[in-house]
């Protein structure tokens, strides 16, 4: 790992060390099943396909210049007009575009927060900053909300955090943003109370003017009337400071997170970091997904508005080099059904050209079928993960969206049982391509999925998005 990125690296770093002492009491528990938290956040709600429109609103643009990337997994063409606007202007750019059927289609933008206006329903929207550090995507939302969280943001050593706060709608709104840090505590700072935005206005807070120096900070933002989409950038420092990074919120606190893909590579480093923002305790269940083998899970006590974090490579029950999922469920009989928590990744890969620093978020609850995006531009696939989140097996089908008749199973990818607690791993391929295309995960179960692309370093440092389906695509 060169010089500045370790300097970046350890200072960012810095206040979830700080806290790993006093977070994990390594307590073994019995094997357990995360169960499902059914409604998905808004940013994973695709509308009907047969839904004459839809909208997806882009709060991340309003912090840099990028692009929509449009998924159209169906099997005709859609069309539809992305909308841009600066924080802070009345200039609008409109832009029309056209998704042909299977595929996904990219609209460059200048800054400014987007609404993206579709002809037709199914489709699935993405922001994306593709640049010489690295590349970044995460999912626009399909409505507006009254509340936002992320678990995972940093100032330490001058590391931009940006905060994109979007009101897409007619009527206004005022926010109120906060701060929860692990060696601060809560920290309000005065000029993020009562944010007004007009009707289509966009804002961004450079979190380092009044929160400077800490290395993990989670966020809320609040709408004290109206509603916003919200957004946390952190954007790349230059050469040896790796890539931007888009983390994607969630609109409440929920009982359950996964991450599908990760691993134990040399010189990397996964932490997670869980964010209870609620006024009640929870004790957080992690349980690990192996290719093989079973571990115990591990019990961690989160008190209410605060941040622990979890070292992977310090627990010797994730074996070095394996690829595995992890789960975190606050699903329990004697816990608060108020109990809730949001949970991000920050994966840190060994050097390499690629984004050496990468924050993502995990998925809220699971589902038993979801649709996969494309890989962004300027990337390759390398393979897709599912974890079974239930305690019986469950059969897992990989469909594709080329065939006229609709979604078709992937040749050695129907009808593959994976057990509970296991990870199932498919690559791409001529015959497999996913990442290529939009494809279809279909389960008997609740499962969780991922798709990463090639090469990363460490797995998951830069993952593709997916989406729970909740209705027929095709």
């Amino acid at each position: 790992m060169r010089r500045e990125t370790t300097r970046r690296v350890a200072l960012l770093v810095a206040g979830i060390v700080v806290l790993t002492g006093v977070l994990v009491a390594d307590a073994v528990v019995g094997p357990s099943a995360p169960k499902s938290n059914g409604a998905p956040p808004p940013s994973a709600v695709l509308s009907d396909a047969a839904a004459t429109s839809s909208a997806w609103y882009c709060a991340g643009l309003a912090a840099v210049a990028g692009a929509v990337l449009i998924t159209n997994p169906g099997r005709v063409p859609v069309t539809g007009t992305v909308r841009s606007q600066p924080a802070g202007s009345s200039t609008v750019t409109t832009t029309r575009f056209a998704a042909p059927p299977s595929q996904q289609v990219a609209v460059d933008l200048p800054q400014g927060a987007a609404t993206v206006s579709v002809e037709g329903g199914g489709v699935g929207v993405l922001e994306a900053v593709v640049g010489a550090f690295g590349v970044t995507a995460s999912p626009c939302a399909s409505s507006a909300a009254s509340a936002w969280y992320f678990a995972q943001g940093s100032t330490a050593n001058g590391a931009g955090m940006e905060v994109a706060v979007f009101n897409p709608l007619p009527t206004p709104a005022v926010v109120d943003i906060s701060f929860t840090s692990p060696t601060t505590g809560t920290i309000v700072p005065p000029a993020y109370q009562g944010v007004p935005l007009a009707p289509g206005q966009s804002v961004v807070e450079n979190v380092m003017d009044h929160a400077p120096g800490q290395g993990s900070l989670a966020t809320a933002v609040t709408a004290l009337s109206g509603s916003v989409v919200a957004t946390v950038f952190e954007p790349s420092s230059g050469p040896g400071h790796g890539g931007s990074s888009f983390l994607d919120g969630t609109t409440a606190p929920r009982p359950l997170w996964a991450f599908a893909q990760n691993q134990d590579v040399a010189g990397g480093t996964n932490y997670f970091v869980m964010y209870n923002p609620t006024s009640v305790p929870a004790t957080v269940t992690v349980s690990l997904a192996l290719t093989q083998g079973q571990a115990a899970p591990i019990v961690v006590p989160l008190p209410p508005q605060s941040t622990s974090v979890l070292t992977a490579e310090s627990q010797t029950r994730i074996p070095t080099g394996a690829a595995y999922g992890i789960v975190f469920s606050t699903n329990s009989r004697s816990q608060s059904s108020a109990a809730g928590i949001v949970v991000a990744r920050l994966a840190i890969s060994n050097g390499s050209p690629n984004p050496a620093v990468g924050v993502s978020s995990g998925q809220a609850g699971g589902f038993s079928r979801w649709l996969v995006a494309p890989v962004a531009p300027g990337q390759s696939p390398a393979g897709l993960a599912v974890i079974d989140l239930t305690t019986r097996p469950v059969r897992v089908t990989v469909k594709g969206f080329q065939s006229s008749a609709g979604p078709t199973a992937l040749p050695g990818a129907k009808n593959i049982k994976v057990d509970p607690g296991t990870v199932y791993m498919l690559s791409s391929s001529p015959a497999t391509p996913v990442g290529w295309s939009p494809v279809e995960v279909e389960a008997s179960g609740p499962v969780a999925v991922q798709l990463d692309p090639s090469p990363a370093d460490p797995p998951g440092t830069a993952p593709v998005v997916a989406w729970p389906l909740l209705s027929q695509l095709g």
